[in-house]
């Protein structure tokens, strides 16, 4: 169980740069491209990096969930207890909150395939959202081992 636990850990924390590091570029660095190359160049660029983001995005954020969801099971068990410890306290709302962002990814593709178009609200607001709590993820991650 252990080396499994490691190796899960080890392909966490590599899919969740990938995940966090694409939307720290796409909100801090593709954002000034219209200024720099012009609205209709950085909208063709933007849409090239995307569609190359859709091959690995959805893995990387399935196998997130995939290797929290083994991993929590270490630490929230009918063994260990549920909510018994400061540390399983902040592993529940971490695993919430990893949650959340999955489910707010869902929903956007799901609204996209329905309607031929991304939901206006999502589109606009879902990297912010997802930085954030993604962001409070990763800090939680480390307080629970110091708490």
């Amino acid at each position: 169980m252990e080396t499994g636990y490691n190796i899960a850990l080890i392909i966490h924390i590599i899919c969740a740069i990938m995940f966090l590091g694409y939307i720290f570029t796409d909100l801090f660095i593709l954002s000034v491209l219209p200024k720099e190359l012009g609205e209709e160049k950085a909208t063709q660029l933007k849409g090239k990096i995307g569609m190359r983001a859709m091959r690995f995005m959805p893995f990387a954020l399935l196998t997130l969930i995939l290797t929290g969801g083994f991993m929590i099971s270490k630490y929230i068990n009918s063994n260990a207890g549920y909510f018994d410890t400061s540390m399983q306290q902040l592993l529940v709302i971490k695993a919430i909150l990893g949650l959340l962002i999955g489910l707010l990814v869902a929903f956007s593709l799901t609204y996209k395939i329905i309607k031929g178009k991304p939901n206006p609200f999502l589109k606009k607001y879902i990297h912010k959202i997802a930085i954030v709590l993604g962001l409070i993820i990763v800090i939680l991650a480390k307080l629970m081992f110091v708490v």
